[in-house]
């Protein structure tokens, strides 16, 4: 890229991005610029729309802009697409008629990342012509994300491979318990990242605990055996009943009598909640007063928080059963993760300039040289310039395949670059190319730059070379030194060393009486030295230009010589 003046520079920035033609201009800027100057985040599956406003320069160095024009912005993600509000004009501004301009980026992105942007600008500079820039910015796509009560979820929908994050809404609980519905689970407070390799939808549940014991309740006891020591000889059967103690021999529960029955005997328990200790059971045969004090069948014991089973002391048996109900989640949720599969790359091919795909059912987009072509949207595109062409299939999830590229070279058969000769200089005002230069139909070596001095009389042209591949030539251009105020042959000059690391020395002939002028050019003909001199021998420090292709003017009166000097 070209060293610009930096109020070129700051200029072209402000042509980073482009837009739609209903964007809205702050007029409230008014420096060279770009308001804002950079993009905001987007999210993948979220509408995207960012106005800016761009503030051109009128001029620069004494040259005025004659136009800008936005030429590429590549490297947008793929669902974002760009227009300027000047497409009908080719996305070309004349900042001497208007300063503001405004572009719009808008669409819903469909892959999360950062994508560094790369905007190709072109400035027009009066006289001097086009000056191409390249610029580089970014701009970050986030996952998506979705939340409920119990987690929330960071890109929970895309293309395999889906790495998706849940972060925990509620710390502090003593367990969780996550299902991913992938085939993985896990019990920490903040789960690792998950990967989802298979399309598909996916169940996502989370559990939050603030305790981590079950309650125990017992709900049955049953009495199998008892010792022969109760009744009398008239009391056919025992009349039993069953009274329960806690671990400090607290009564608890006392069941009702069950008349006449041998074991078993089964007492329904209505949910005595069990505390973790050891229980007594005590089992009775009622004689209801009338015949002395009821007989104390015998005890036995069992654990309060445990399974259910038997206890035996002695002659008296019993079964119980404890059921454990929880622990209960304090906080339960669920959500979906969406996992879509990639398209086959389409394939393309070409007919000279009409490129075709068969990836008919899907959603398609042409590009050139990365960016979207507006309207390229059907299984064919007809290039209408030259540059690297592929398409890109989307599937209705939002995940795309991109094709191979074909490049497409469309010369322009009515450009003809111009000369225009000033002395012993010629210079081509069309830039953005490689130049080569021809005298009497042979390369000159080392002449490709814009700017040449023509040494002998005869025939030149310039040969361009456009970045396709394209070669333009222009008219010839016949020197004729007769034509041309010289110093003459007596009069003549040397400079040296030459090339220069910046500091030379410049001898004119002893024949030179008159004052003379130095006059030093660049090779975009901008001139970066003069001064009057009276010496035969001036010493000249260009130590602060930078490396390339000067041109060193000598004035007498209404004569000129010119020499060229490197600068290395």
């Amino acid at each position: 890229m070209k060293n610009l003046p930096l109020i070129i520079v700051s200029a072209l920035l402000a042509f980073s991005f482009s837009s739609y033609s209903q964007c809205t201009i702050d007029f409230s800027q008014t420096q060279p610029g770009i308001y804002p100057d950079t993009l905001p985040d987007g999210m993948v599956g979220q509408p995207y729309s960012e106005d800016i406003t761009f503030v051109m320069p009128t001029d620069t160095s004494g040259f005025n802009f004659t136009n800008f024009y936005i030429q590429a912005v590549s490297g947008l993600p793929f669902g974002l697409n760009w227009v300027c509000n000047a497409q009908g004009n080719g996305c070309n501004y004349d900042p001497q008629s208007n300063i503001y301009g405004c572009m719009n980026v808008s669409g819903t992105p469909i892959q999360p990342g950062v994508y560094p942007l790369t905007v190709n600008v072109i400035a027009t500079l009066q006289i001097l012509g086009d000056v191409p820039a390249t610029f580089d910015t970014q701009v970050t796509i986030l996952a998506d994300t979705s939340s409920n009560s119990g987690f929330s979820v960071s890109g929970g929908f895309g293309c395999t491979p889906l790495v998706t994050t849940f972060t925990n809404l509620n710390p502090g609980y003593l367990a969780y318990n996550w299902d991913f519905g992938n085939g993985s689970t896990s019990t920490q407070e903040n789960p690792s990242p998950q990967i989802y390799s298979t399309p598909g939808d996916y169940i996502v549940t989370y559990e939050a605990y603030a305790d981590t014991v079950p309650a125990y309740y017992l709900t049955e006891v049953q009495v199998l055996g008892i010792p022969n020591n109760w009744g009398w000889p008239g009391d056919l059967n025992p009349d039993m009943y069953i009274e329960i103690y806690d671990g400090s021999m607290n009564l608890v529960y006392t069941s009702a009598t069950i008349q006449d029955t041998d074991p078993p005997v089964t007492y329904a328990i209505p949910n005595l909640l069990l505390a973790d200790e050891l229980y007594t059971v005590n089992v009775w045969d009622e004689d209801g007063g009338l015949f002395g004090a009821d007989d104390d069948l015998g005890i036995t014991y069992f654990q309060g928080w445990g399974p259910s089973g038997s206890s035996t002391t002695g002659s008296t048996s019993i079964s119980y059963t404890i059921q454990a109900v929880g622990p209960f989640p304090v906080v339960s949720s669920s959500d979906t993760v969406n996992v879509f599969g990639f398209p086959n790359a389409p394939n393309i091919d070409s007919n000279g300039l009409l490129l075709w795909t068969d990836s008919i059912s899907l959603t398609l987009q042409w590009y050139q040289n990365g960016n979207a072509v507006p309207g390229a949207d059907s299984a064919s595109y007809l290039a209408t310039t030259s540059g690297d062409y592929f398409v890109i299939s989307t599937s209705p999830s939002g995940c795309y395949a991109s094709s191979d590229t074909i490049s497409i070279t469309i010369c322009d058969s009515l450009f003809n670059p111009m000369i225009t000769q000033n002395g012993h200089l010629l210079f081509t005002d069309t830039s953005s190319y490689d130049f080569q230069w021809y005298y009497n139909g042979n390369p000159i070596s080392g002449a490709t730059g814009q700017l040449i001095t023509a040494d002998n009389e005869g025939d030149y042209w310039v040969e361009l070379t456009a970045y396709d591949g394209c070669v333009y030539t222009s008219a010839v251009q016949t020197v004729d030194f007769t034509s041309l105020l010289d110093l003459g042959d007596d009069l003549t000059f040397s400079m040296g060393p030459n090339p220069s690391s910046g500091e030379f020395t410049i001898h004119l002939s002893e024949g030179v009486t008159d004052h003379f002028t130095i006059t030093i050019l660049d090779i975009t003909g901008r001139m970066v030295y003069q001064q009057i001199e009276h010496s035969n021998e001036t010493n000249i420090d260009l130590s602060n230009q930078e490396a390339g292709t000067y041109f060193v003017r000598i004035t007498v009166g209404d004569k000129s010589a010119t020499k060229t000097l490197i600068l290395k």
